[in-house]
């Protein structure tokens, strides 16, 4: 009866906070069932604050310092490209722009100063508004001597991020040398063109219909482009676009600078029905002089957009405004050498034009880049030390024809072109006649990176 009488006030201590205690024995469960559980409580409050305290330790042991760039960014590195560019390396802890695209995968290295510790690489985007928004932040890796930082692109579309380097929450002082910005991408090598016909340009061809030109421009692509496929070229007349056809009237000879916001005509690009061909537009001539073609360096946009088209001219303007129509082969030959640019390639041998950038009236330019660092593609000091070629224009221009303005230029050049041993190159950055032309093994390969990072 005693037992039973136990095992009914232990279980009234336990599972009813109703009854009445009036037994001491149920007094004393009471007093044992809430120092139990105190205990218990203690103990898991214990153990929860101190988790707590661990992980508020470890994020601000690893909190890291945002460390914006301190200066204007004027310089911009492209993926795979060779080019020495000492102003990168300079400028690299406190601010230069990586040329990044969708998916790509990216690693950006140097060689690893020893007597500091390797730095943090933050990388920043700029909004809308001129803020900078910071993207990533990379530990580097150390591999052969080198400090190696990778990371994978998830922008929409292609952009610029800006770097700084940061060591103990200031910016990294140790010696940067022998920058690399390699990528890879996740499109495919085959490319299609899409050529563009502005005013009345087809009778600039003479004996020939645009579509022949269009037959002979894509054998010379398929020719010289033998790292790539190229499968299709679509031919279309501007006065034809489907939105914009009334801006380009089919009577007129166009040329370009004039009649437009952007000489480059990249509005046309993004063609309804062929958004990620390579944009060619065919216009009358170029206004700056002694120009039959432009480009932007890696351009790196398929179908409209900046920096999306290739500018040829039929014709070139001479001093005093004396036109001379260029024959359908230096048409072409000018489409494929711009058409390099486009992927990336330097001229073998670099123009003053090519080291400059101006930036309201200052020139900022890096004067290391007198060739494209391809270990297969030869340099031409003569031609370089010669000042032929170091006058500014204000295009970026490739093909140049400045004899024209200066009755001994032509001979002079032909004199110093024919020691050039980098002549035969497409990316030579000046006309040649007779010449046997192609790419370099390592320029094709380059090319092939650089469309495969492109969407498409």
């Amino acid at each position: 009866m005693e037992f039973m009488k136990m095992r009914f006030l232990v279980k009234s201590c336990i599972f009813s906070i109703h009854v009445s205690f009036d037994d001491s024995r149920c007094f004393f469960m009471q007093i044992f069932c809430k120092k139990f559980s105190s205990v218990i409580g203690f103990g898991i409050a214990l153990c929860v604050g101190v988790l707590l305290t661990a992980c508020l330790w470890d994020d601000e042991s690893s909190e890291k310092v945002v460390l914006y760039p301190d200066q204007a960014v004027f310089f911009t590195i492209y993926p795979n490209d060779q080019a020495p560019n000492d102003s990168i390396k300079t400028n690299l802890a406190h601010g230069v722009a990586l040329e990044v695209h969708p998916l790509a995968e990216y690693r950006l290295s140097f060689d690893e100063d020893t007597a500091f510790e390797p730095p943090v690489l933050q990388l920043f985007r700029i909004n809308k508004n001129g803020r900078y928004r910071q993207v990533r932040t990379l530990k580097a890796e150390r591999v052969g001597g080198r400090l190696v930082y990778r990371f994978v692109c998830e922008e929409s579309a292609a952009t610029e991020w800006i770097t700084t380097l940061e060591d103990s929450g200031t910016f990294y002082k140790g010696k940067v040398s022998n920058v690399q910005f390699e990528g890879d991408g996740a499109y495919s090598s085959t490319l299609s063109l899409n050529l563009i016909a502005v005013g009345n340009v087809e009778e600039d061809l003479d004996t020939i219909s645009l579509r022949e030109f269009g037959d002979e421009l894509l054998a010379a692509f398929r020719y010289y482009y033998k790292s790539i496929t190229i499968d299709t070229l679509y031919v279309n007349y501007a006065h034809e676009h489907p939105t914009l056809g009334s801006n380009y009237p089919a009577n007129l000879p166009w040329v370009a600078e004039y009649g437009s916001d952007n000489m480059m005509l990249p509005e046309l690009g993004d063609w309804p029905g062929i958004e990620k061909a390579l944009d060619i537009v065919l216009v009358h001539a170029i206004s700056s002089e002694g120009i039959l073609g432009t480009s932007s360096l890696f351009g790196g946009s398929l179908g409209g957009g900046p920096a999306s088209t290739v500018l040829l001219g039929t014709s070139v303007i001479a001093s005093y405004n004396i036109e001379k129509r260029e024959s359908i082969k230096s048409i072409i030959e000018t489409a494929v050498h711009e058409t390099g640019h486009y992927f990336g390639l330097r001229h073998t041998t670099s123009t003053k034009v090519d080291m400059q950038h101006v930036k309201n009236g200052v020139d900022y330019g890096d004067y290391s880049n007198i060739e494209d660092g391809l270990d297969d593609t030869p340099f031409c000091s003569e031609l370089f030390k010669s000042g032929l070629l170091k006058s500014s224009n204000s295009v970026k221009s490739d093909i140049v024809f400045p004899q024209w303005k200066y009755g001994l230029y032509q001979r002079s050049l032909g004199d110093v072109t024919a020691k050039c041993p980098d002549a035969d190159n497409i990316m030579f950055p000046t006309a040649v006649s007779n010449r046997s032309l192609k790419f370099s093994d390592q320029q094709l390969e380059l090319i092939r990176k650089s469309l495969m990072i492109f969407p498409h």
